[in-house]
């Protein structure tokens, strides 16, 4: 009677290791994406909220604030719920039908929402900002300041 041996060759776990390798290879990229893809609703809905809180100051001050401390931020600084973006704000005074009347009474404001830096989500090429006016207009721009609306909103 003859003993057999049992396991794997070394080409055999050579082989296989290369398998897992490549499908890696392919896998990790695509999961990267879909997790910027998922991370991008965080943008969205932080430039949604200060809107509706740009929206809320109105009713109040019968203008737009030029602050994101009056809209639910603290020191200068709005951060979306997940903490991958900042969100800033700009009332373009002066600009078309834009005017000013005082410190914190404007009609008009766009909110902008980036990737903070440092995260991952900085590494979004794709649609590196999103903004938002007082009518509803949605704009995304890509790292090249492309315009990328139709994509990432």
């Amino acid at each position: 009677m003859r003993n057999k041996v049992l396991g794997y060759t070394l080409i055999e776990i050579i082989i296989v290791m290369a398998i897992v390798a490549l499908l890696a290879a392919v896998a990790v990229p695509s999961y990267q994406g879909q997790i910027q893809k998922s991370r991008r609703g965080d943008a969205l809905a932080a430039v949604t909220a200060a809107a509706a809180a740009q929206e809320r100051w109105y009713f109040q001050i019968s203008g737009y604030s030029d602050s994101v401390d009056n809209i639910g931020g603290t020191g200068g600084s709005l951060i979306s719920p997940e903490g991958y973006y900042s969100v800033t704000v700009a009332n373009n005074s002066g600009v078309g039908n834009c005017v000013g009347g005082g410190t914190v009474a404007y009609n008009c404001f766009t909110l902008t929402a980036t990737a903070v830096a440092g995260k991952t989500q900085a590494n979004d090429d794709d649609c590196a900002s999103f903004s938002m006016t007082q009518l509803g207009e949605r704009t995304a721009l890509d790292s090249a300041s492309n315009d990328a609306t139709s994509q990432c909103w």
